[in-house]
């Protein structure tokens, strides 16, 4: 699975340039629950026996959905567990055909692949 962005990736889906200055053409946003409220459900299904890695599979799948009629999509990961779901996210996403720009912020030190 090739993801390299500098290999021809159109960003006219996502930004319209004027004047030098960028606009980003389209953000939705899906609020699902506090940090604190997702941390609780988190330690919950990881003391019923879940993995890290399972949990983070689930929360990707039930975001997909949320996605279909969107071709172009930007998914925006911090580092931790919730940047772990939108980057399995974009994984899927890119796997069904449609074009993702999947940006990673925060210091590497506090990413760590999975086991």
């Amino acid at each position: 699975m090739d993801l390299d962005i500098n290999k021809g990736f159109d960003l006219k889906p996502f930004f319209s340039f004027k004047n030098d200055i960028i606009y980003l053409k389209r953000v939705i946003f899906l609020y699902i629950a506090t940090s604190s409220q997702l941390k609780r459900y988190d330690q919950a299904l990881l003391d019923y026996g879940y993995s890290i890695e399972q949990l983070v599979d689930k929360a990707s799948d039930c975001l997909l959905k949320h996605y279909d009629k969107y071709q172009h999509i930007m998914i925006v990961c911090g580092p931790g567990n919730n940047g772990a779901d939108g980057i399995s996210l974009g994984i899927k996403l890119h796997q069904e055909g449609k074009e993702v720009l999947l940006c990673l912020t925060g210091k590497r030190r506090k990413t760590q692949p999975s086991k």
